[in-house]
């Protein structure tokens, strides 16, 4: 060989070797089939897609028809971390988005005895996602993988045998989080077969196995009506190997920091820890376990292509990230200084503020403290970084007044996870110091003061503001004022503003005890929206708010036993709606008065809260009429009608069944007797009425029959007096003609 192709030969050696050189886990790449990673894809339709490595030469899976998946690196909620991921949306029979090769691709061995091979799948399956979504069908026959969500659970199936079998396949349980499930082994027996979900092994066995047509298939089962995948997929390995667990571990770590998954440590032991790719020990889960929540981490590690810039909790309640945080972390701008640097972090699932408990466990010059905690582990990492939080506020501040103060941020940070004795940074200008906005509040420029290189340390956030507390009684009644104090824990003036859940009130250049009076017609609280009431959201005792129990005022009425009245006569006063009652007029309550004209009486009734109403009741004093009683006649014969009639009242009523001033015919001398009213107050009269009975009279004469100028006389007898008709007197004679 001459020098010139000894030259090219040398330059072709270096060319494979180096790119052979990055292999997820640096475990090697002499075993890796394939290695499907999406970074390099053109971002939108995602036509082919190629391994990133593979000793099968080049392997490519395409789509040959629209519609296409579409590679992103912003997808929504940022679900792969700010990276590049597949997204299989609305994918359906009609409207197939998949990717394939038809042809045979000896990837592993996994139907034989003597079979090995493990597979990594980084993935995200969105609840609602539907039922039997492939998101991997490979078949080589009799070796093949079946990889699919069955909605509640995930399948994995292996190998073309002659039947299901509990040996070929392993479920388990969909948490439609970012996920990892890694399987390992053939399908020889109940133990040849290991399954990991986010590095746990999964022991659910049901009778199953893969099948279909041949080649390498992702986001679809060719031929399946209900098979195509909606989803996201981030990355595939394959090795024709069986990896050990330090290796599988070590690809479960590159995965997981970068798509943000938080490994499972339930199974103990080493389970759960993220190594790097010379096997440093970047995240013990055994170490106060109660921080493996949301680990996230960023790195750098040269052997697997790994340089994780900006990462954020699936929930994105927190970031890390160099420099500044940008829509995707290859656009990210900041660099690290170190290879195999990393820095891991994992939270608590206490509150993101305050509570009694969190601000009693502070330094006692920081009044207010999260009670969320972040145990976070550096590794080779000797540069700052920036940490956002976001907070579980009452109420987000607004932006024109009482905006946060950054000046008022305190980073806690300890060795131990006791933040009693922590050791507390204010920001100041540059580099370190810290920012509020859109509810997260960005520690900037945290360096290895407070975080050593290859070191553990415990970081939460505090807060210290101007209180509001309550000067006097936090009950009081509607109408009333009360007083409320702003007591300041920072010095100078500041601008204050304080809610009443409906106002804002901003109270320009205040200082410590700066009073002021607030007059709620309801139960109200009032909240300093830029005070350390901006942690106090979950229950911390505190003067961050006041709540002002306002009682209605009580409905008193006034009562009188009787009323009208009339002069002489008693009524009892009473008071109802209150607990204690006093009258005006010396009156104790219940008490009978005898007012002899009409007047007003008015009681206060106080309620069991002290509050007043009052009420008034006007007593009508009606007089006495003096009563009399006439007739038009007092003596009558029988026969004959008379009218009675009442004087001095208003109305009357007569006994006997007369009515007043209305024509009655007697039969019997009788006292009749009025009753005259004045209101309620009456008086009575009587009168007597005589009845004379009829004389029974009968005429008499002297002689009957008499001649013509004869005398004659008549008279009468049975009365006193007697009347004739035709002029005639009585027993004295006369010649009628």
């Amino acid at each position: 060989m001459n020098a010139k192709n000894l030259h090219l030969f040398l330059v072709f050696i270096f060319s494979i070797t180096g790119a052979f050189s990055q292999n997820p886990g640096n475990i090697g790449a002499g075993n890796l089939t394939g290695w499907f990673k999406p970074d390099a894809l053109p971002l939108g339709n995602v036509t082919t897609w190629s391994t990133t490595l593979s000793t099968l030469g080049t392997i490519t899976v395409t789509d040959a028809t629209a519609p296409y998946p579409q590679a992103t690196n912003t997808p929504a909620g940022n679900v792969s971390n700010y990276n590049t991921t597949l997204y299989f949306n609305n994918n359906s029979t009609t409207n197939l988005k998949g990717l394939g090769n038809t042809a045979s691709i000896n990837l592993m061995q996994n139907n034989s005895t003597t079979g090995q091979g493990t597979l990594f799948c980084a993935y995200y399956f969105p609840s609602g996602g539907g039922n039997n979504n492939h998101m991997m069908l490979w078949n080589n026959s009799p070796h093949a993988i079946q990889l699919r969500n069955l909605g509640a659970n995930g399948r994995l199936g292996i190998g073309l045998g002659a039947s299901n079998s509990v040996n070929a396949c392993r479920n388990w349980t969909e948490s439609n989080f970012p996920t990892i499930v890694s399987a390992r082994g053939n399908r020889s027996s109940t133990t040849s077969l290991n399954l990991f979900d986010n590095d746990l092994l999964t022991t659910n066995t049901v009778a199953s196995q893969s099948s279909g047509a041949t080649g390498l298939y992702l986001g679809y089962f060719p031929g399946n009506a209900t098979s195509p995948y909606n989803g996201y997929i981030h990355e595939y390995i394959f090795y024709n190997t069986n990896l050990t667990a330090v290796q599988m571990r070590r690809v479960h770590s590159y995965l997981a920091i970068k798509y943000g998954i938080t490994l499972d440590l339930t199974g103990g032991g080493v389970q759960g820890d993220y190594t790097s790719t010379n096997d440093l020990l970047l995240w013990d889960a055994s170490v106060y376990p109660i921080y493996h929540n949301n680990v996230i981490g960023i790195g750098r590690d040269d052997n697997q292509a790994l340089m994780q810039k900006q990462s954020h909790a699936f929930d994105d309640n927190y970031r890390l990230y160099l420099s500044t945080l940008v829509a995707n972390n290859v656009s990210n701008a900041g660099a690290f200084l170190n290879d195999v640097s990393y820095l891991m972090m994992g939270e608590n699932t206490a509150g993101a503020c305050a509570t009694t408990a969190s601000n009693l466990e502070s330094p006692t010059w920081v009044n207010s403290r999260l009670a969320r905690e972040w145990k976070v582990t550096n590794t080779n990492f000797n540069q700052e970084f920036n940490w956002d939080v976001k907070i579980d506020t009452c109420q987000v501040p607004g932006a024109s007044v009482g905006a946060v103060n950054p000046a008022n941020f305190y980073l806690l940070f300890d060795d131990d996870g006791d933040f009693s004795n922590a050791t507390t940074a204010q920001g100041g200008t540059g580099p370190f110091y810290f920012s509020y906005a859109n509810g997260y509040v960005t520690v900037h420029g945290i360096g290895n003061i407070i975080v050593p290189v290859n070191s553990t340390r415990y970081l939460t956030l505090g807060y210290n503001a101007p209180e509001i507390t309550l000067s006097s009684n936090a009950s009081i009644c509607n109408g009333d004022s009360v007083q409320l104090t702003v007591n300041m824990n920072v010095t100078g003036a500041q601008n204050v503003s304080y809610s009443d859940g409906t106002n804002t009130t901003l109270l320009s250049n205040i200082s410590d005890g700066y009073t002021f009076y607030v007059s709620p017609t309801v139960t109200t609280t009032y909240t300093v929206l830029n005070a350390s009431n901006f942690f106090n959201c979950c229950g911390a005792s505190g003067s961050t708010s006041a709540t002002i129990t306002v009682n209605q005022l009580p409905t008193v009425a006034a009562l009188a036993s009787l009323n009208p009245i009339c002069v002489g006569d008693s009524t009892q006063l009473t008071g109802s709606g209150a607990l204690t009652y006093v009258w005006d007029n010396g009156v104790n309550n219940g008490n009978f008065v005898s007012p002899i004209v009409t007047a007003l009486y008015t009681v206060i009734g106080t309620d069991v809260n002290g509050c007043v109403d009052t009420a008034n009741v006007n007593i009508v004093v009606n007089t006495t009429p003096a009563v009399g009683a006439t007739a038009s006649q007092t003596t009558i014969c029988f026969g004959d009608s008379i009218i009675l009639n009442g004087t001095g009242a208003t109305t009357y009523t007569w006994d006997n069944g007369a009515s007043d001033n209305v024509y009655f015919f007697p039969v019997s001398t009788t006292t009749y007797t009025a009753t005259g009213f004045n209101g309620t107050c009456f008086d009575t009269a009587s009168i007597q009425v005589v009845i004379n009975q009829l004389p029974n009279v009968i005429a008499y004469t002297t002689d009957p029959a008499i001649c013509l100028n004869d005398s004659v006389a008549v008279y009468g007898a049975g009365a006193v007096s007697y009347t004739w008709n035709n002029g005639v007197t009585d027993n004295v004679y006369f010649s009628p003609i």
